[in-house]
């Protein structure tokens, strides 16, 4: 993806881009902070899928099997926990919703959507006049970045000329947020690739999982107990 740099108005433009480029918080919260907000660069959904690489930070790069487990079956672990009893033997069988291999084609798709949505990020800050030369380097990607805007069709992307300051700050505070997230989870789906053999691996953490549920939870385990003893 291009690099951006982008001045604004007498230099305010640069003051923003100093400013992020000191970014230590996560930047999928800062998404869901003033100004950039405003526009839904990325979905609360979108986000949430995301969140476990972020609140991991480094470790998961190193243990990428590791987030994945603890993403996936914590919540049904939580979810066996807190069932009645009689009904806790389905909620183990049920298993998490999703899986490792479905993990990774998420990751990718979410990559590539970050990529759209920063191109739609220049094409706006590039059609305002607020990006330096160079922010789109040549007619194909500018026609990229035009294209990629038109995709959208989500609050803050409705226009390429927005009316509202705080709307047009939010794309200039967007970009290096956007960057960093998906350097990241670039990161992240390399390192999942390097480890082979996803559905074999799933199918047997379901197993290992299931018979740690059926024993730290009563009940967990009596699938068609009550109808035998009946």
């Amino acid at each position: 993806m291009t690099q951006t740099s982008f001045s604004v108005d007498g230099g305010r433009g640069a003051a923003i881009h100093e400013i992020v480029q000191g970014i230590t918080a996560n930047p999928l919260d800062l998404l869901g902070e003033d100004p950039l907000r405003r526009v839904k660069f990325l979905m609360k959904k979108e986000r949430d899928d995301l969140a476990a690489i972020f609140e991991y930070g480094d470790e998961c790069q190193w243990l990428p099997l590791s987030l994945l487990r603890s993403k996936l079956f914590h919540s049904t672990q939580i979810s066996v926990a807190r069932a009645d009893p009689k009904s806790r033997a389905g909620r183990v069988e049920e298993g998490p919703s999703s899986n490792y291999v479905a993990q990774q084609v998420l990751y990718k798709e979410s990559t590539k959507h970050l990529q759209r949505v920063s191109l739609a990020a220049v094409h706006v800050l590039r059609k305002e006049r607020r990006g330096e030369d160079g922010v789109v380097e040549d007619m194909q990607r500018w026609r990229e970045a035009s294209d990629a805007f038109d995709e959208f069709n989500r609050a803050g992307l409705e226009s390429d000329a927005p009316e509202s300051p705080e709307v047009r700050d939010a794309f200039c505070f967007a970009l290096d947020p956007l960057r960093m997230i998906q350097e990241c989870l670039t990161r992240f789906s390399k390192q999942l690739e390097n480890m082979p053999d996803w559905k074999v691996r799933w199918e047997q953490d379901k197993v290992v999982f299931a018979t740690q549920f059926e024993s730290l939870y009563p009940g967990a385990d009596d699938s068609g107990e009550e109808d035998r003893n009946d």
